[in-house]
């Protein structure tokens, strides 16, 4: 009898790790068996390209330029054009910020009329509906560029050849007709026998943006109904000119400035290359990222870290000190229970056990 329920228990365990296996959302590596050479090899490559994604951005940069800016029909390159509506609608959004920081931080204002004179010179990839292609952004997203390598690379690059020879041969070396394996790739991707790698790199790349847009839309739903609509503006969006400088939303504190607010996933991106360098055109800076029950607020006067603020999500904040960033700071009191977004039945089970 008890050997009878212990087997049941077990398949039943299996089944339900099967079930959760099956639901899970694949990206990058996950599209190859796991226990297997490519699957080891894509970990180690996306390991690799974490820490730097120089190689494939030149090598996706230089292609943009030579090849699918030449394109005038499905997938292809064009320039910025204030007169066509993709580039005026993200274009009103740098209109409103330079209008906010006027006042704010006029060093600000400079910042941006710079990059916005710099971002005119860049191509961005349409599709064959002229709108944004995931494509754009492959030249940072190292999880879609392992995986692209993995699915392209003969075995023996995966086997014998250090990290370094295997970009060096994928993305600089020409074949007789001067030709790289990636340019070979990239003027293959729209083709039946590549369709796949095509569609498992834009599943990467559009899972992790979603995961990264989730994100700010809680804080902006959180700090929104905190503050009120009228206080907090988002500029996110694919090829929005300001989430390229480093701004994903502006906050009005209770003196009346715009603070520019990042957005991040984890603490680490905060210092991340794009925002760091843009601290030093601003004043007031937040940094926001996310813990499972509080929001991480790091305050920055231009590059210089002020203040830092656990703000609990389930929490209402003191708008006298204003999420005590502004203000005199105070801690999380001992008494306040903070719990996680997801986490809300346990809660009630648990305040009913105190009552209890």
């Amino acid at each position: 009898m008890i050997n009878n329920y212990l087997y049941d228990m077990r398949n039943f365990i299996k089944q339900v790790l099967s079930e959760a296996k099956s639901k899970k959302i694949l990206v990058g590596c996950d599209f190859f068996e796991h226990h297997t050479h490519d699957y080891r090899w894509c970990k180690f490559a996306e390991t690799k390209l974490m820490r730097n994604t120089n190689r494939a951005k030149k090598a996706m940069n230089d292609y943009i330029k030579i090849y699918l800016s030449q394109y005038t029909s499905g997938l292809r390159a064009v320039k910025y054009n204030k007169e066509l509506e993709f580039f005026s609608e993200r274009r009103s959004m740098v209109v409103d910020a330079l209008d906010k920081f006027k006042t704010s931080c006029p060093s600000l204002r400079k910042y941006i009329i710079d990059s916005m004179v710099r971002f005119t010179d860049q191509y961005v990839i349409w599709n064959e509906s002229q709108q944004y292609d995931l494509l754009n952004k492959l030249n940072t997203n190292y999880t879609a560029q392992a995986y692209m390598l993995t699915a392209n690379l003969p075995d023996q690059h995966k086997t014998s050849v250090a990290f370094e020879d295997v970009l060096k041969y994928f993305f600089d070396e020409k074949n007789a007709d001067g030709m790289t394996p990636f340019e070979i790739f990239m003027g293959k991707i729209e083709n039946d026998n590549k369709k796949e790698i095509r569609d498992k790199i834009n599943d990467t790349i559009a899972q992790k943006t979603k995961e990264g847009q989730e994100i700010e839309d809680k804080f902006f739903e959180y700090i929104s109904n905190q503050l009120g609509d009228g206080s907090v503006i988002s500029y996110s969006g694919d090829y929005s000119f300001m989430d390229m400088i480093g701004i994903d939303m502006v906050i009005q504190t209770p003196e009346g400035n715009w603070v520019p607010v990042q957005v991040k996933k984890y603490s680490g991106g905060c210092d991340d290359k794009t925002i760091a360098h843009a601290r030093k055109y601003m004043c007031e800076n937040w940094c926001v990222s996310n813990e499972s029950k509080y929001w991480a607020i790091k305050t920055y006067n231009g590059q210089r870290l002020v203040k830092s603020k656990q703000q609990c999500k389930t929490s209402e904040l003191d708008k006298t000190t204003f999420l005590n960033v502004h203000g005199k700071p105070d801690k999380t009191p001992s008494y306040e229970y903070c719990r996680a977004d997801d986490d809300e039945q346990d809660y009630y089970e648990n305040d009913f056990v105190e009552i209890k």
